[in-house]
């Protein structure tokens, strides 16, 4: 039926005391003190109240308070991979070479004067 450990430690993970501060300013039911400035600023167009307030709360939930972490991207890079699904699907070294074949042929086929046509419109752009 699932993974419920997961969940049950992220239910008891809201219970935290940074975790309640940050429910405080945004919570998930599209409330919260940042949403109620937010909307404020929208009816005022006057953004400076919510400029500061996200200034002055926002970044002790953010790595480094807000600076971030300088990474090679060698590392971001493989950090990524790791995330994305391993089961994609692969197309073969003949696939592949048949179809630059016909991306080739398509860029050389032209009109009586001279405007270059699709063989197969819509499947390759030029």
């Amino acid at each position: 039926m699932g993974n419920t450990a997961v969940v049950a430690s992220g239910v008891k993970a809201q219970a935290d005391n940074t975790a309640k501060d940050l429910y405080r300013l945004v919570d998930l039911k599209g409330g919260g003190e940042l949403i109620e400035c937010a909307k404020r600023a929208g009816w005022t167009k006057n953004y400076r109240e919510l400029d500061e307030k996200i200034l002055a709360e926002v970044p002790r939930f953010l790595y480094n308070n807000g600076e971030g972490k300088k990474i090679p991207i060698v590392d971001f890079v493989l950090a990524r991979n790791k995330e994305r699904c391993k089961t994609k699907i692969k197309v073969g070294k003949e696939k592949q070479k048949k179809a630059e074949e016909l991306a080739k042929i398509d860029m050389h086929l032209t009109d009586a004067e001279g405007n270059y046509l699709q063989s197969k419109p819509g499947k390759y752009c030029l």
